[in-house]
């Protein structure tokens, strides 16, 4: 019988946005990941400390994506931004951070006030004892 492995993403949406990450994690841009690029499915955060390294870094990457016939949508490609959100974080020259919009969530989270309350915010698989 063997084992079968898909050529394409397999039948149905649901499971496109794990295999198509997957690819591009370690097909694509296999050894470049967490080295000179950070990528979240379909958005890719290329950085580097000054504007000649990325230029190399990004050269790298569209080398890549052009070897496998990969296109971007120039619409939505951003450079050299000082500031950008990605995955819930602001990268900045001063660091990373929660994004202000992340941050001010978990301030609108309501404080428990009943065991039930209590069982719902740390999730249905923690059971607590007789309060």
């Amino acid at each position: 019988m063997g084992i079968f492995e898909w050529n394409r993403a397999p039948m149905g949406t649901q499971p496109a946005g794990g295999y198509f990450q997957q690819m591009i994690a370690f097909v694509v841009l296999l050894g470049l990941t967490y080295k000179i690029l950070e990528s979240y499915i379909d958005d890719l955060l290329v950085h580097a400390k000054t504007k000649e390294e990325l230029f190399k870094n990004l050269r790298e990457v569209f080398d890549r994506f052009r070897a496998h016939k990969i296109t971007f949508n120039p619409d939505k490609v951003h450079l050299s931004d000082t500031q950008m959100e990605f995955v819930g974080h602001e990268f900045t020259h001063d660091g990373i951070q929660f994004s202000a919009y992340k941050r001010n969530g978990v301030g609108d989270i309501p404080l428990p006030t009943t065991k039930g309350d209590l069982k719902n915010s740390l999730g249905s698989q923690i059971i607590l004892g007789h309060m």
